[in-house]
């Protein structure tokens, strides 16, 4: 985990607008999600961020943004017509796309060019040329801030509905 105080929030929004925060936190591997969640940091002021490309900060931030750079693509099941992905938030989406062309895993192809973080697709809702994220999640698994809980979603709980 990295922090930083008063961080320049030009370089995470596609806008580049100047701006700041108080505290900006990176989290590099998963297993240091429950030591923040175990802290008082997430109690204040807090905004998750994922590759800042629907985000537009316009002026000083007051408290603490939490970017979650966590990476690793890993199959944990295959079968004659589908293989399941285990891919971490920080992975940068399209990189995961290139990644699923290569080991010739279709689907999500025509989602190449998007830009933000793996994490941050399920509420981008992404979709583009007929194919929609939302028809390739099988679940999603995150952290409650408020019980400080681990949870899993499964595709008709995330409601997606279209864009």
């Amino acid at each position: 985990m990295r922090i930083t105080y008063n961080q320049d929030l030009t370089h995470l929004n596609t806008f580049a607008v100047k701006a700041s925060c108080d505290k900006f936190i990176q989290i590099e591997d998963e297993d240091e999600i429950r030591p923040l969640l175990e802290t008082d940091e997430l109690n204040s002021a807090h905004y998750i961020l994922g590759g800042g490309s629907n985000v537009l900060f316009t002026q000083h931030f007051h408290g603490a943004i939490v970017q979650l750079c966590t990476k690793g693509i890993h199959k944990f099941n295959e079968d004659t017509d589908f293989i399941w992905l285990d891919v971490a938030a920080g992975e940068h989406w399209d990189d995961f796309v290139n990644y699923c062309v290569k080991n010739k895993y279709y689907g999500v192809e025509n989602l190449s060019g998007i830009p933000g973080f793996v994490g941050s697709c399920p509420v981008q809702n992404i979709g583009a040329y007929s194919a929609e994220v939302k028809d390739v999640i099988d679940s999603v698994f995150g952290y409650r801030i408020s019980s400080k809980q681990p949870f899993t979603l499964a595709n008709a709980d995330c409601q997606f509905g279209y864009r």
